[in-house]
């Protein structure tokens, strides 16, 4: 996990957790770049993965064809930027 930044989206315990997955020879590098706004791929594999719940598909017809399929979905999804934007 070298030159990687996984981003998962994660349910415990009826709480939905945000996790940042990043080596050690990245943290710097990706603290400074989220503190000057944003964070380019290049050279670095960026992912957000999702496995999703039935509840967080807000469109009710969605939702229903979903519960339908009676399988689980995870999504993983190549990133390009990580952008921040700060206000006071």
């Amino acid at each position: 996990m070298s030159h990687k930044v996984e981003i998962y989206v994660r349910q415990s315990a009826g709480r939905n957790y945000l996790n940042f997955h990043v080596s050690n020879i990245l943290r710097e590098k990706l603290l400074a770049s989220l503190k000057n706004g944003a964070v380019d791929s290049d050279g670095v594999d960026i992912n957000l993965e999702l496995s999703i719940l039935p509840e967080w598909i807000t469109d009710e017809e969605q939702r229903a064809r979903f519960e339908n399929q009676r399988e689980s979905m995870h999504i993983r999804v190549p990133v390009s930027a990580i952008n921040t934007y700060f206000e006071d």
